[in-house]
């Protein structure tokens, strides 16, 4: 466990420990701290401080889609390397999602019309 997420289950549990203690006192006290919007705003800062940071994907260029096709469609392939050149390649010019892909099982689903290119 890295020490972000340790800290983070640190005030966590802190906070979970202060509303139970609270919580088994008596009637008479001035209510739970760790029912007010301090506390609650204390675990929220924590929850985002310390979550790792969004790292977004790059989007694959016509460089790699290429590649892939030399690598995969070249002379001595086979059969299932022909089928990931073609999942790529189609991919990538359709604008498919990879469900949608999966989605494909022969080749009738594929209509290529004049109009549309």
């Amino acid at each position: 466990m890295n020490v972000q997420r340790q800290r983070q289950d640190l005030v966590l549990q802190a906070h979970g420990g202060i509303k139970w203690v609270h919580s088994s006192l008596s009637p008479n006290t001035n209510g739970n701290p760790a029912d007010s919007t301090l506390s609650a705003n204390i675990v929220e800062a924590a929850k985002r401080v310390f979550k790792k940071p969004v790292r977004k994907k790059q989007p694959i260029s016509t460089e790699v889609v290429v590649k892939i096709c030399k690598r995969f469609a070249s002379p001595p392939c086979t059969l299932k390397n022909l089928r990931t050149s073609l999942m790529c390649s189609l991919g990538f010019t359709g604008l498919f999602r990879a469900n949608e892909l999966l989605a494909l099982t022969k080749a009738s689903d594929i209509k290529i019309e004049a109009d549309h290119l």
